[in-house]
């Protein structure tokens, strides 16, 4: 059993036989902890008519960066970049917000959001929800990318009544899932998330981000949280 398998991660690889110019990459939290909305935004973006294929799993190498190993970095990024031209890898559809920004800006590469994406084809998306739900923004989705009304659109889109938070899109709280935080920092980190469940009006709260869906969904028992790929997978 290789590495991949141990993981869990092997049927990324198995993927890759797909010859789409386009790839979708998960990046690492995905890949790990959430395997099954890796395959949600797989079935989409091709339900949706986006063909994509996948790559053998890497990391973009933006914690390494983010915790001061710059050396380091530097040699991971050339092994990732070497790899990448030699997989004629140029556009990159991704669900993590930190690797769109570290590949678009580090690698050069282009790289699309998988919720932006889907948005420039959410009128063929069905209108099968229902009820009202609060959408939790990323920071560096809303603040780096300025990305606020596609999930949003998207929502709305399929049947949702969207609530905000009274602090949201640019302005939005961090959830306390970013930057580490939850390992080095844990009563802070939990203290943020709680706080943040305390104040969304709906029930449901809905995120376009892996780590602020892992950061919410284990700090409640009380409200159900939700991944965007989650809401579309009857697509």
């Amino acid at each position: 059993m290789g590495v991949l398998d141990k993981l869990g991660l092997g049927k990324f690889a198995a993927a890759a036989r797909s010859r789409s110019d386009m790839v979708y990459f998960p990046g690492c939290t995905t890949q790990k902890y959430l395997p099954n909305v890796a395959e949600n935004y797989k079935t989409v973006l091709t339900d949706l008519g986006v063909q994509v294929r996948t790559v053998e799993p890497f990391c973009c190498g933006r914690p390494l960066k983010e915790q001061g190993y710059t050396e380091e970095f530097e040699k991971h990024k050339a092994k990732v970049k070497a790899r990448l031209a030699k997989d004629s890898i140029k556009t990159i559809v991704t669900n993590c917000a930190t690797c769109m920004i570290t590949l678009r800006d580090e690698f050069g590469l282009e790289v699309l959001h998988t919720t932006d994406v889907i948005a420039q084809h959410k009128k063929k998306l069905p209108h099968f929800n229902s009820g009202e739900v609060t959408f939790q923004d990323n920071c560096i989705t809303a603040r780096s990318l300025n990305m606020t009304q596609q999930a949003r659109d998207i929502l709305v889109h399929t049947g949702y009544n969207v609530k905000e938070f009274s602090e949201c899109k640019k302005n939005v709280r961090c959830c306390g899932g970013s930057c580490g935080l939850p390992n080095n920092a844990g009563s802070v980190s939990t203290k943020l998330a709680q706080r943040r469940l305390r104040d969304a009006p709906s029930q449901t709260i809905v995120t376009d981000d892996p780590g602020c869906y892992l950061q919410l969904k284990r700090s409640t028992q009380s409200k159900e949280v939700l991944e965007l790929s989650e809401t579309l997978v009857e697509i």
